[in-house]
């Protein structure tokens, strides 16, 4: 599951939304259970799934962001994969903490268990004319 970036509701269902370099907006997907929406599959090598769409077709556009809080300190939550959180920070000080690994020069993480997390706090921006 995501949890930042530009999301869009439709049918019910949070996807992650893009707009197209041609101007059009496409919804994203990883469930195979997407083509009974009327997805079609973009990766062979992945389950990975698109439908463009109008602006007309989702209930929403949000801009989403997640803070973790976990041991105390706060982070970033940047992605949910089966159990775990990936915890996100540019604070060398809980990088040096929690023993995360370097991501980029100035940019570290750890995927942590989420039954090990002590909060989560997701903020939804309504992106209304800034999509």
């Amino acid at each position: 599951m995501k949890t930042l970036g530009k999301i869009a509701i439709y049918q019910g269902t949070e996807y992650e939304f893009r707009k197209k370099t041609d101007g059009s907006y496409a919804l994203y997907s990883d469930d195979i259970k997407s083509l009974e929406a009327g997805f079609r599959r973009i990766s062979e090598k992945e389950e990975k799934f698109m439908k463009i769409i109008t602006l007309d077709e989702v209930e929403g556009v949000f801009e989403k962001e997640t803070e973790v809080i976990y041991g105390g300190d706060t982070f970033i939550g940047s992605v949910i994969q089966g159990s775990k959180i990936m915890l996100y920070t540019r604070n060398v000080l809980l990088r040096q903490k929690y023993n995360m690994t370097m991501r980029d020069k100035d940019e570290f993480y750890k995927y942590v268990e989420l039954k090990d997390v002590d909060c989560i706090v997701q903020k939804w921006t309504p992106c209304e004319g800034n999509i």
